[in-house]
């Protein structure tokens, strides 16, 4: 009997030692939305990020297939501003995407073509999602997802199950970082196992925090 409450004992010890290791960081997911401090911190940071008139950086995109040994890996530029949003690959190809007034425009060689959402809608809610992700607009994304918020001194990190059903058998989660009132990081996961990463830099120095 003591043996066995020693054991107890010590996996107790192992455990709460674990949990106190500097960088072991709680899982987002674990942090609803509406829970604790997380909504004051929320409400904190969408204000921030929305007194942003323009924001414009780089973007390295990285698509984890099953299909494929190897990731596809595209790179380009972006720039948002309140009534437009653009999209610009440059590398391995020249592909470049308008997003206004609810309209999605694809630019390839010159020509434009207007995208209807009934024809691709994961191409189009890709870009409603993107805008209001870089907004940060708390009531759009609730309308479409579960929402959990998990703040921190340099980072924050937010994530996102999706509510509608028809979203939900293309996408499982998604997982953004940030940091200030930058997206650095997200994680996509798909409800068929692929992944899609992308990362993001600014060259333009932050905004100074409210």
């Amino acid at each position: 009997m003591k043996l066995r409450m020693r054991r107890v004992l010590q996996l107790i010890t192992l455990l709460l030692t674990w949990c106190c290791v500097p960088g072991v960081r709680a899982d987002v997911f674990d942090h609803p939305l509406g829970t604790g401090n997380n909504v004051t911190a929320f409400s904190t940071l969408t204000t921030e990020v929305q007194r942003q008139e323009r924001v414009t950086g780089a973007f390295t995109q990285t698509k984890y297939l099953q299909i494929l040994d190897r990731p596809l890996v595209t790179r380009g530029s972006f720039s948002l501003s309140r009534a437009n949003f653009e999209w610009r690959i440059e590398s391995p190809f020249a592909l470049s995407y308008q997003f206004a007034g609810q309209q999605l425009t694809r630019i390839a060689d010159g020509a434009q073509q207007i995208v209807q959402p009934s024809a691709e809608p994961a191409l189009y809610g890709f870009f409603s999602f993107f805008t209001s992700l870089f907004n940060l607009s708390q009531e759009q994304l609730e309308n479409a997802f579960y929402v959990f918020f998990l703040p921190g001194t340099d980072t924050w990190e937010l994530g996102l199950i999706p509510i509608q059903p028809q979203l939900a058998k293309a996408v499982q989660r998604l997982h953004i970082t940030g940091s200030g009132s930058r997206i650095v990081h997200v994680k996509l996961t798909e409800a068929s196992g692929d992944r899609t990463e992308m990362e993001f830099s600014y060259p333009d120095p932050q905004p100074p925090a409210p």
